[in-house]
């Protein structure tokens, strides 16, 4: 008596397929698209938000020292570099997310 072998598993197949067709999607990025996501990536994490909470109460202390020293602060209140900074950080995050959302769609 000769043993078969167990049939196919249609799902295992098409899990296959799906899985090289994601693939050969991953291995055409640029090496742009690439980057943008390595960036995206990491500026989605929680830390991102406490960095940059840090990073402005610290602007605003240092500002205040310096006026309370008797020197002009390089950005008085309201903080308008400041403004600017974030205004930019803004833009160019929201782009990136974008650009990123834009490929996994195509992709989908």
């Amino acid at each position: 008596m000769t043993s078969r072998p167990p049939p196919a598993n249609p799902l295992n197949e098409h899990v296959g397929v799906v899985a090289s067709i994601h693939t050969q999607a991953e291995n055409k990025r640029d090496r742009h698209q690439r980057l943008v996501e390595v960036v995206t990536a990491e500026l989605g994490h929680p830390c991102t938000i406490y960095i940059l909470l840090i990073l402005v109460l610290v602007w605003g202390l240092a500002n205040a020292i310096v006026a309370g020293s008797g020197w002009a602060p390089w950005d008085a209140p309201p903080f308008h570099w400041l403004q600017g900074i974030l205004g930019l950080y803004a833009a160019v995050v929201s782009t990136m997310v974008l650009v990123t959302q834009t490929r996994q769609q195509r992709h989908s």
